[in-house]
């Protein structure tokens, strides 16, 4: 997929791509509260592991994704989509 900013995009993508980001986020948000559980119990079970450092890593893509979210959401409101 070729990446478009938000104003760049018609009306039905501008909508599709948002709810496609929705879910998207949702799915991530649940891993990444399983990593951050999983990376908690293999430290107290097991000592510090460099796998524990993971879910703080993907942390930062979690950030960039409600960015990017938050930018088409303001396109749809802009364009008065919503």
């Amino acid at each position: 997929m070729i990446d478009k900013k938000p104003a760049e995009l018609s009306d039905e993508a501008l909508v599709k791509t948002e709810k496609n980001m929705k879910i998207l986020l949702t799915i991530f948000i649940c891993i990444l509260v399983l990593l951050y559980g999983a990376a908690i119990f293999v430290t107290i079970n097991k000592g510090f592991s460099p796998t524990a450092v993971s879910p703080v890593a993907l942390t930062v893509v979690l950030v960039v994704l409600i960015k990017n979210r938050k930018e088409l959401k303001s396109e749809i409101q802009k364009r008065g989509l919503a």
